[in-house]
């Protein structure tokens, strides 16, 4: 049997470290936000821009490669 990680901390420290250089850009994204929401009256009108652009622009292929599967790459 081979132990990968002796406790549920000992994954969290393990998967805290290979994220922690994904790039969380908090700037950047209240621009893109305040870009998608601009001239949105409701709700609904913000909810569907972002949403729309998202489905657009982020991709998502669930094929778990090595490290991929667990740090994603865009």
């Amino acid at each position: 049997r081979t132990v990968l990680f002796e406790n549920v901390k000992d994954l969290y420290n393990w998967y805290h470290f290979v994220t922690t250089d994904i790039g969380n850009k908090p700037d950047e994204l209240k621009s893109k936000v305040d870009e998608l929401v601009f001239n949105k009256k409701t709700d609904i009108e913000k909810i569907e821009s972002i949403f729309y652009w998202v489905q657009d622009n982020v991709r998502y292929i669930a094929f778990e490669n090595g490290i991929m599967g667990f740090k994603t790459d865009a």
